[in-house]
């Protein structure tokens, strides 16, 4: 088994002290003020990433990616990607542990499986593609960063969710891609996959 990176370690932390502090303080600073706001241009978007990330529609997301990715690249990745959807199990019992209501009133908030949703399937397709280095690593984590930032976004200009169940979702999501590729397809130190310098 490969030893986990330091990175992974750090995102470990990252998660579990973030999502400690939403627990023990019950929201984060400017969560009451950034609930609601975001421009109005951008509310075709907003739906668009609501309705896929809802969960028939990522669920065929996901099993589409899963094939793909194996016929693709082969069983490690295909195992990388199958294993992305443990994000809505491990969404669904921090929700039931934090136990933080939606700034809407209905149901359960922390941590936004739409954001986790697209931030682990949709993010680990793309950072794989993006792995090897170059242009095309750069690239895929300026798109990364995009679908989280629209996501995000989306839900809590709907009000479904607090900004820091985004930033939370976030966290999980890069934690569980980083545990993904250090254990599934060993992308560790020293097996050839980091790029030279």
């Amino acid at each position: 088994m490969p030893p986990m990176r330091p990175r992974t370690l750090l995102l470990i932390l990252l998660s579990s002290f973030f999502t400690a502090y939403i627990w023990f303080a019950g929201s984060a600073p400017g969560d009451q003020e950034l609930v609601g706001v975001g421009p109005e241009a951008l509310v075709p978007l907003y739906e668009l990433f609501n309705f896929f990330g809802s969960t028939l529609p990522a669920a065929l997301t996901w099993a589409l990616l899963t094939y793909l990715v194996y016929r693709l690249w082969g069983r490690r990745e295909g195992l990388y990607t199958l294993f992305t959807i443990s994000y809505f199990p491990l969404s669904q019992i921090f929700k039931h542990l934090v136990g933080r209501v939606r700034p809407n009133g209905l149901l359960l908030s922390y941590p936004s499986g739409h954001v986790m949703f697209y931030c682990t399937v949709i993010g680990g397709f793309i950072l794989l593609w993006g792995r090897g280095g170059g242009m095309r690593r750069l690239l895929s984590i300026i798109i990364f960063a995009l679908i989280y930032l629209f996501s995000a976004l989306s839900r809590v200009y709907v009000r479904a969710h607090w900004p820091s169940d985004t930033v939370g979702s976030l966290l999980f999501s890069l934690t569980l891609l980083s545990l993904l590729g250090d254990y599934l397809i060993g992308l560790g130190p020293g097996n050839g996959t980091e790029v030279e310098e």
